[in-house]
């Protein structure tokens, strides 16, 4: 049953992520909306409402298909036009920004409800015009169902003014780096609230048993409940020595549990391991450093030239440090359990987050190298390292890391900046700091 539930799980995490997905219910949603407001004309209600507002309710079987008609025609003209649109500016933000921000801007559930929208009126008055029936039935023209089309598609023209207002803030870089922001702020919290333990190390399982992996992508998500329910089953801790984020190839040992288990079991455990085919933040924070630090890096490009943006990503990347900071490298989800003598035992589930030195120099390398030529990034730089080093019961291997990195840094300073006086403002900033 753990199996079939984790192939669902893994599903839904597919299908939840794709664009089509709120469209496809919301159009669903007017679909069911039509048929309803057809049935209910079956009652008389366009007479008795024509009889006591004449002015709203159509009559005439022409008029009826002309207006909707036109309203079908107008939608699609609008949605076509809307969403070419969108592909112009992602086109551009993937040229000036990078092209990894593409799913995060495509995937805005604000526009998918604009598209959503603009279809389910498309099918709600395609639905409407075929049930404009001959005169003998108790209704010809379906008047209430008509005035109703009429006000979605005046609703749709609303959301094609908040639509340009949306697609035109989200472009802008500033935008897109706060939510990048937010976002990965967001998941390194909730990583945060469900480490039950600090680990400072793993154990090594030299004898445990290895498991492979089912499929090739990139680990995004694990089943944690599952693995404990496996691990209290089998009566065996087990330890997934990949962190989440990480690419794993079909058949690469990634879990290893602590007694020998037979196939089945074997497949269990690695079915509560969720693979993706592409990376997300809402699945893996570390991603969202990258993203960061690849905007960061092409505004210092020689081609877009955009100090500002730098500043601001190397602010926002301050924060995230700080935070993950907070986040163990290693954990630990324990089961008490008791055995036919009564005797406790705890199996355990081991857990390896990116270490926060693997995300740090991966992400401060790229910037270092393209922004040490510019004294005012280089100060703000400076200032990053002097924000994390301020950072209140910093850890003794932290502190230690961060300091030989800014050593790194003051080394490139020397190399790179040959104004004796911008030199000398820089290296004194921070030696100040290693004080």
């Amino acid at each position: 049953m753990l199996k079939i539930k984790n192939k669902i799980l893994q599903f839904s995490f597919k299908v939840v992520g794709s664009i089509a997905f709120y469209p496809s219910l919301i159009t669903i949603a007017f679909s069911i909306f039509a048929i309803v407001v057809l049935q209910v004309e079956n009652y008389g209600i366009s007479k008795y409402i024509g009889e006591n507002g004449q002015y709203i309710i159509v009559n005439n079987k022409e008029t009826a298909r002309t207006i909707l008609s036109t309203l079908i025609g107008g939608i699609m003209s609008l949605m076509v036009f809307s969403f070419s649109m969108v592909m112009l500016l992602l086109n551009q933000a993937s040229s000036n920004f990078s092209p990894r921000v593409l799913p995060n801007l495509i995937a805005n559930k604000e526009h998918q409800f604009v598209l959503g929208v603009f279809i389910g009126t498309i099918v709600y008055c395609l639905l409407v015009s075929i049930n404009i029936l001959p005169d003998h039935r108790s209704y010809s023209v379906p008047g209430v169902a008509t005035f109703i089309g009429v006000l979605l598609g005046l609703f749709c023209l609303a959301l094609f003014v908040y639509f340009l207002h949306s697609i035109s803030q989200s472009i802008q870089i500033g935008y897109i780096l706060e939510n990048l922001y937010k976002d990965t702020l967001a998941e390194i919290e909730s990583e945060i609230e469900k480490s039950d333990q600090r680990k400072d190390k793993l154990p090594e399982g030299k004898n445990w048993q290895t498991v492979c992996s089912l499929q090739t992508g990139y680990l995004q998500n694990i089943v944690k409940q599952h693995l404990l329910e496996l691990a209290e089953k089998y009566e065996t801790s087990i330890l997934i020595f990949h962190p989440e984020g990480k690419f794993i190839i079909k058949g690469e040992p990634i879990v290893k549990v602590e007694k020998k288990l037979e196939e089945d079991a074997q497949k269990e455990i690695a079915s509560c391991l969720i693979f993706s085919s592409e990376e997300r933040i809402g699945q893996n924070f570390v991603l969202g450093f990258k993203q960061v630090t690849e905007i960061v890096v092409k505004a210092m490009s020689p081609g877009i030239n955009d100090p500002g943006t730098a500043l601001v990503g190397i602010d926002y990347l301050s924060e995230l440090f700080r935070k993950r900071m907070q986040l163990p490298d290693n954990v630990q989800l324990n089961i008490k359990n008791e055995d036919n003598d009564k005797e406790e035992r705890e199996e355990k589930v081991y857990l390896k987050n990116t270490s926060f030195e693997n995300i740090f120099y991966l992400n401060i390398v790229s910037i270092r190298q393209y922004v040490r030529h510019d004294v005012v990034v280089l100060l703000r730089l400076l200032d990053f390292y002097k924000s994390l080093l301020n950072v209140k019961n910093i850890s003794d291997k932290h502190q230690k890391y961060l300091e030989k990195h800014l050593n790194f840094l003051l080394e490139d300073i020397k190399e790179c900046i040959t104004n004796k006086g911008d030199q000398e403002i820089l290296l004194k900033a921070g030696e100040q700091l290693l004080e």
